[in-house]
């Protein structure tokens, strides 16, 4: 396999070189998906599909509320925060991340882990070649 010389048996080349492009691929889907969903609060959603003022909206009336955003202007649903990096509410959320640059909360939060995965699986490929070359060396 080109790109792999310095290890030993074809066949530990092969499988190498095949779980670090199955890891590339799954960080690059993962990525993808935690990246392109709006992890926006169904309010806020609504509130830019609609245009409306939900303050005057008596549709959510069944739904239970613990607040109300003042920078959305929108009730905020249970564990929902507002990020004044991405300016609005996210359901349920964790946090806003930098190497994504989108907020973690409920609708990308299995894209999200789905991401840190890929990245351990491509870091244990490329950390178990590298001691297995060291090992070689002596």
């Amino acid at each position: 396999v080109i790109g792999l010389p310095l290890v030993g048996p074809s066949n530990l080349q092969a499988a190498t070189a095949l779980g670090f492009l199955v890891s590339v691929a799954a960080l690059v889907v993962s990525a993808a998906l935690a990246t392109g969903c709006n992890p926006a609060a169904d309010s806020v959603r609504l509130r830019d599909e609609d245009d409306l003022d939900l303050t005057k909206n008596n549709k959510y009336d069944d739904e239970e509320f613990e607040g109300f955003c003042l920078d959305c202007q929108v009730p905020m649903a249970p564990r929902s925060k507002h990020c004044h990096a991405c300016n609005k509410c996210v359901s349920v959320f964790d946090h806003h991340c930098m190497w994504l640059n989108t907020c973690i909360g409920e609708r990308n939060y299995k894209a999200f882990l789905a991401t840190i995965a890929s990245v351990s699986a491509m870091t244990s490929v490329l950390l178990g070649t590298c001691i297995y070359v060291l090992i070689g060396c002596f």
